[in-house]
């Protein structure tokens, strides 16, 4: 897998870690008001089991123990919503506890991919150096003006500055070399270029 695809990898399971964290922050508030609203209806059945030792008559006394009655009825669907709400809770906190695991593995995969690619440039890096040491070597005999022409050249070309002129044709411009370039070719101590293009012309 390349680093820019583990990194995005990455990026989106901590995405996912913040909303699972955001959604069991959410669901504890949730089941504190539950739980609050299931004490505010048992502290009701309280009152009423209160109320039941201190009636004066039997009606009273027949009321208040429906009331109970009713009221602990009403209890279980408080209860019921609580247990859901926990149970949900619970998942989310193993999801939350899964993505914890997935991040560290994947961020070990991109360490370990970032640490691979840093040695591979760190080594490139080298071999440019050498290049670049040959090629200021390279450089030391050579003109001055010709070595400007050249970069020149070179800026305009990128490596396509140097071409060959086999078959009597330049192979940067396509061009055909007239005779009196081509004797000028034969002449290694000369620098030669296309009448057309200006590129640096040599014969394989």
């Amino acid at each position: 897998m390349l680093v820019a695809e583990q990194d995005s990898r990455v990026i989106a399971i901590q995405e996912r870690k913040e909303q699972t964290g955001l959604a069991l922050k959410g669901s504890k508030l949730e089941i504190d008001k539950a739980d609050l609203d299931l004490k505010s209806h048992e502290a009701k059945i309280e009152e009423s089991k209160k109320k039941l030792g201190q009636a004066s008559t039997n009606n009273e006394y027949a009321a208040l123990n429906q009331q109970i009655a009713r009221f602990e009825e009403e209890r279980e669907p408080f209860e019921e919503k609580l247990l859901v709400l926990w149970d949900e809770h619970e998942q989310l906190e193993a999801a939350l506890e899964e993505l914890d695991k997935e991040l560290v593995d994947a961020k070990k995969i991109l360490d370990s991919e970032s640490a691979e690619i840093g040695e591979e440039i760190a080594e490139i890096e080298a071999e440019i150096a050498k290049f670049e040491e040959k090629r200021e070597e390279a450089k030391a005999p050579i003109d001055a003006d010709m070595l400007t022409e050249y970069e020149r050249l070179r800026k305009r070309y990128g490596a396509n500055c140097v071409v060959s002129a086999e078959t009597h044709v330049c192979a940067g411009c396509h061009m055909s070399i007239s005779p009196q370039i081509l004797n000028l070719l034969n002449d290694d101590s000369k620098v030669t270029a296309c009448t057309n293009c200006a590129r640096i012309l040599y014969m394989p």
